[in-house]
């Protein structure tokens, strides 16, 4: 992927809360320094380790119309618990 090129992907972190009522925060993709990232709304940045930890202590997981591209660029395998095609 170079920063030339065109992604289009939808995809949403959600975080469930014990209330049964999930946050959900729509995900970007942005090239930072002429590397793909993700950003949430509210601007952070979505990386692998970050996402790994949201999903282990929160039961966060993503929803994305392409595994494959979002997976890529958090660095996880397509298979990563918490990756899903929406």
């Amino acid at each position: 992927m170079q920063s030339n090129e065109r992604i289009r992907m939808l995809a949403t972190l959600i975080i469930p809360s014990p209330e049964g009522v999930s946050q959900t925060y729509p995900l970007r993709l942005e090239f930072y320094s002429g590397k793909p990232a993700l950003f949430s709304s509210h601007g952070h940045t979505i990386n692998g380790p970050y996402f790994q930890l949201l999903r282990d202590r929160m039961g966060a997981r993503i929803e994305t119309d392409d595994v494959s591209v979002v997976a890529g660029v958090l660095g996880l395998p397509a298979h990563e618990p918490g990756l899903s095609k929406s």
